[in-house]
C-alpha cells in the first residue's frame, strides 16, 4: 500500500484509469491474516492499520476512474478495498462477499460505511454491516454492489474497457462528481484517519474474545 500511495502522489497526472483485480482464481481478497495480526502489539497494529487505511482511502479519493474486477471471494478487508473503487465487475459462481467487521467485534467506522452507501445505499449497507452475513454474486448484482457479472475469462478485459470508457469523459467533471458523492454519503478524511478509535475497538475485551473464538473455529476446521 505504501507503493500504491507513492504512485498516486507522484504520478496522478499521468493516470488515466485504474483497474484492481487479483491473479488468484476464485479470490479477489479474503482480507487480513487474522492469525498473524492477532500477535501485533498496539503500535505495530497502528502502523499496519494506517498503511491499510492509506491504501483504500487514496484509492477511493483518486479523481480518476477506479474499477474493480472481482474473480471470486471478496470479504473482510477485501471488500473494503472493493468498496473503495467506483464500480465493481464480478465473476459468477459460488463465491462470497461479506462485510464481516461485526464478526470480529468491529464497526469498521463511518468512512467504510460511507463507501458502502455510495455503492448500494443505506438500506443494504445497514443490513450487511449489522448481520455480517455473506451474499453471493447474484445478490450483489441485485443490490447494486456489483455492476455486472462477467465470465472470469472476460472479466479483466471487460473491466478495462469500461474504465477506458469512463476515462474518455471529462476528467474534471469525473473528479468533481466523485467528490460530491463522497460528501453526500458522509465520507470524511477525519473519520478515515481516526486510528485511536479503531485501536480502542480492536483491543477491547469483547473484540479480543470474538477473534479468539473465530481463530479456534478456524483451527478446529483444519
Amino acid at each position: 500500500s505504501l507503493r500504491w500511495s507513492f504512485v498516486i502522489a507522484m504520478g496522478e497526472a499521468d493516470i488515466g484509469e485504474v483497474v484492481l483485480t487479483s491473479g488468484c482464481h476464485g479470490f479477489f481478497s479474503v482480507g487480513l491474516d487474522l492469525k498473524e495480526i492477532e500477535g501485533y502489539d498496539r503500535e505495530t497494529m497502528r502502523a499496519f492499520w494506517l498503511d491499510f487505511n492509506a491504501l483504500y482511502r487514496e484509492t477511493h479519493e483518486l479523481p480518476k476512474p477506479v474499477i474493480a474486477a472481482l474473480p471470486g471471494h471478496t470479504v473482510a478487508g477485501g471488500i473494503i478495498l472493493a468498496l473503495a473503487c467506483d464500480m465493481r465487475f464480478m465473476a459468477p459462481g459460488e463465491y462470497k462477499l461479506a462485510v464481516s467487521g461485526i464478526n470480529t467485534g468491529l464497526s469498521l467506522g463511518e468512512h467504510v460505511y460511507a463507501m458502502a452507501v455510495q455503492a448500494m445505499g443505506h438500506g443494504h449497507s445497514r443490513e450487511l454491516f449489522l448481520t455480517g452475513e455473506s451474499i453471493d454474486p447474484d445478490r450483489a448484482l441485485e443490490i447494486g454492489l456489483v455492476r455486472e457479472l462477467v465470465a472470469e475469462e472476460r472479466l479483466l478485459e471487460t473491466a478495462k474497457d469500461f474504465a477506458r470508457e469512463l476515462a474518455g469523459k471529462s476528467a474534471r467533471a469525473y473528479g468533481e462528481i466523485k467528490a460530491m458523492a463522497r460528501e453526500a454519503a458522509g465520507y470524511t478524511r477525519a473519520a478515515a484517519a481516526d486510528a485511536n478509535a479503531f485501536l480502542d475497538r480492536w483491543y477491547s475485551d469483547e473484540a479480543k474474545a470474538i477473534r479468539a473464538a473465530a481463530l479456534d473455529s478456524l483451527t478446529a476446521a483444519r
